[in-house]
């Protein structure tokens, strides 16, 4: 038995549902929970609440605090209930898997909901948990709110799929659901963001920690990690990294990484381990994004990877292009430029007119890029691309566009 959508077939009743928006996302879940009791069971598991004896429960999305009001709406609520007798509750604020909002703003949201809503009237407050479901996690020595990332979740319930059952079935779906893609124990949206680790690069590597202030630069969820090395290395990276967590923390709170380590054993000693080698002040209580990286699992590069201009921006690759023969005549490496490709053969260059890039065919010059462009290329010709500019960080001279089917791009610096 199957069912299929006009523009989709293997749907499940996720696939009606528009898994862009953020209260379309709460209703999902809310489903979930409310349907499958497994599910539920990992989220209590994963949030460390114990509920008391119960034999019904109720999941609400959207509770409004006042009827036909569009304000104070509790994004997931759960009420267990035994005998017909209020025990225990869960309020869930729930932010979208794509969105940047912090821990910390959505733990600021939740907290005005444990009072006034006609849901809880009957609901003892001592036994109402606060929820905040992120991108990113926070941990606070503060236990009233409890926070936990979209990865994790969905990990956790991952790792409950089995064939058989209609339940597993259901957080199956769910999972390709929120994910958007099939078969992946983690939602991500680039295939490899790469960061200027700069001094910090040896800590880095040691540790498999990595630290920037929470608003730097938005990093998208991406499936694999590397650093950029500065100075002589000029950008060069040579280790793809898998994220295991993301947290937001202050690095000198001992509190806050104490309760990190009791889930994940090690993770002091490696925040000390950071810190000593990155000689990281020990004065400074301003909350960080802190990526958790899985040294043990690490990817190395055959050939080590650098990018033309080693600014501070982090940068996105796909895997393929970290993957090849060295392209350059710097030695063994293997050099990425991302505003000149080839589509066939068509060449399309992308400039804000920082750069001047000047296109000879055989010899003789055919077009001069100073803005977006394009150019048809003939494969029983030869060209050369010359670059000139004002940044100091381009040591770039000429790219050979050479044709070996298809046409290849051999830097020379």
């Amino acid at each position: 038995m199957e069912f299929r959508r006009y523009d989709k077939i293997d749907c499940s009743f996720f696939d009606l549902i528009d898994g862009d928006l953020e209260p379309k996302q709460t209703m999902a879940l809310g489903y979930l929970l409310a349907k499958s009791k497994e599910a539920l069971k990992a989220l209590l598991k994963l949030i460390g609440v114990k509920v008391r004896r119960y034999d019904s429960y109720i999941v609400d999305c959207e509770a409004q605090k006042k009827q036909l009001s569009n304000n104070d709406r509790i994004d997931i609520l759960i009420r267990f209930y035994s005998n017909y007798q209020p025990t225990q509750a869960i309020i869930i604020e729930a932010k979208s898997v794509r969105a940047n909002t912090s821990a910390q703003q959505a733990g600021q949201q939740v907290q005005k909901y444990t009072a006034g809503f006609g849901h809880l009237a009957n609901f003892d407050t001592k036994n109402v948990t606060s929820v905040v479901l992120t991108r990113t996690s926070i941990t606070s020595v503060d236990r009233s709110i409890i926070s936990i990332s979209w990865s994790r979740l969905i990990s956790v319930l991952h790792d409950l799929v089995k064939p058989k059952t209609d339940d597993d079935q259901l957080i199956k779906y769910f999972v390709k659901f929120i994910t958007n893609v099939k078969g992946s124990m983690k939602y991500y949206e680039e295939e490899i963001l790469s960061i200027p680790a700069g001094k910090t690069i040896n800590a880095i590597k040691a540790s498999g920690i990595y630290e920037c202030p929470i608003n730097y630069n938005a990093h998208k969820k991406s499936l694999y990690v590397t650093f950029r090395e500065s100075g002589m290395s000029k950008g060069k990276m040579d280790t793809l990294y898998k994220l295991i967590d993301i947290f937001e923390i202050d690095l000198n709170d001992t509190s806050a990484i104490d309760i990190i380590d009791k889930s994940i054993n090690g993770f002091a000693g490696k925040i000390t381990q950071y810190k000593t080698i990155a000689n990281y002040n020990g004065n400074d209580h301003s909350k960080k994004q802190v990526y958790l990286l899985d040294v043990n699992n690490t990817i190395t590069l055959p050939i080590p990877v650098r990018p033309v201009e080693n600014n501070t921006a982090p940068v996105y690759y796909r895997i393929s292009e970290f993957f090849g023969k060295n392209n350059s005549n710097l030695k063994d490496v293997i050099v990425v430029q991302k505003n000149i490709t080839i589509d066939g053969n068509t060449l399309n260059i992308q400039t804000s007119g920082k750069k001047t890039y000047k296109l000879y065919e055989n010899g003789s010059l055919v077009k001069t890029f100073i803005n977006n462009g394009s150019h048809s290329l003939n494969t029983s010709n030869q060209y050369q691309l010359t670059v000139t500019g004002t940044n100091r960080n381009v040591q770039l001279q000429s790219i050979l566009i050479t044709n070996g089917t298809p046409w290849q791009l051999y830097y020379i610096f």
